[in-house]
């Protein structure tokens, strides 16, 4: 059973969870619900994965496209059958596997479509663009409340404006 895969991208604070929980609501549709997983994680299926990096690993909201291994495409060693597999495997788990489609959620995949394109061409990506400087102030409202009041500088909002950018340049140019 491999379901065709829906990519719902877009910078963390951007929308992508309720989308995504909006299309998990149909019945043809499944999506990751992991009831021991961190809030703060929201179901993302990078969590659930080991073949490329999550956006903790590079950076965390609002820095992960400053990284420039966050930005993965067609040309990547990591393309290659076994993790297309692998990545079936570990996100099926947590499917339905009566579901026609599975929906994927995870921010930084916004710099990974075309890898992921690659390893499943007949995958469909929903790509959610929120305001540079709304998306700027929830993640500065959500990195206060996870990583407690003090934990940004107050400027950090300009920081995740230039996140924005940054990811926004990438994704124009992919």
């Amino acid at each position: 059973w491999k379901p065709k895969k829906i990519f719902v991208v877009g910078l963390h604070r951007s929308g992508t969870s309720i989308i995504a929980d909006l299309l998990k609501s149909h019945p043809r549709i499944a999506g990751h619900h992991i009831a021991a997983m961190p809030t703060e994680l929201e179901n993302e299926g990078q969590h659930l994965q080991r073949v490329f990096p999550p956006d903790d690993a590079l950076g965390g909201p609002g820095y992960f496209a400053f990284n420039p291994l966050a930005h993965l495409t067609e040309t990547s060693p990591l393309v290659t059958h076994e993790n297309a597999s692998q990545l079936d495997h570990e996100w099926g788990k947590h499917w339905d596997n009566r579901a026609t489609y599975a929906v994927e959620k995870s921010p930084s995949s916004l710099l990974r479509m075309r890898f992921l394109q690659a390893l499943f061409p007949d995958a469909y990506f929903l790509v959610i663009l929120r305001h540079p400087v709304c998306t700027a102030y929830a993640t500065y409202a959500w990195g206060t409340v996870h990583g407690g009041k003090h934990s940004l500088p107050p400027d950090a909002v300009v920081g995740f404006v230039e996140h924005w950018m940054a990811a926004h340049q990438i994704l124009e140019a992919d």
